[in-house]
């Protein structure tokens, strides 16, 4: 099944601009331990959640590893989005999966 970008973007769009979340200017980004804090994946959010359902595959992150800024490829809390939360990532992309 071929993704719908058009679709994926509105549904996100819906589900957190209500939030005052634009799912093109938050990142998840990775860091590959919490000692040296070196970013290893980077992807806005509308990319994250493309990337899953290309995939098939719910995400599972973890809290310490994983974080929501409001710019790519760092870990710096002074960035980090406070008003979203990785659950809530975890969850559009559960919706998004079942509806496929």
């Amino acid at each position: 099944m071929s993704l719908d970008f058009e679709a994926v973007n509105a549904h996100l769009e819906q589900a957190l601009l209500p939030l005052g979340i634009d799912p093109h200017a938050v990142f998840l980004n990775q860091i590959a331990d919490v000692i040296g804090e070196q970013i290893v994946m980077s992807r806005s959010l509308l990319e994250e959640v493309l990337h899953h359902l290309e995939q098939g595959v719910e995400p599972t992150y973890d809290q310490g590893l994983h974080g929501l800024f409001s710019a790519p490829e760092t870990f710096d809390a002074a960035l980090r989005v406070h008003n979203l939360r990785l659950p809530a990532v975890e969850r559009v992309i559960r919706d998004l999966l079942e509806q496929r």
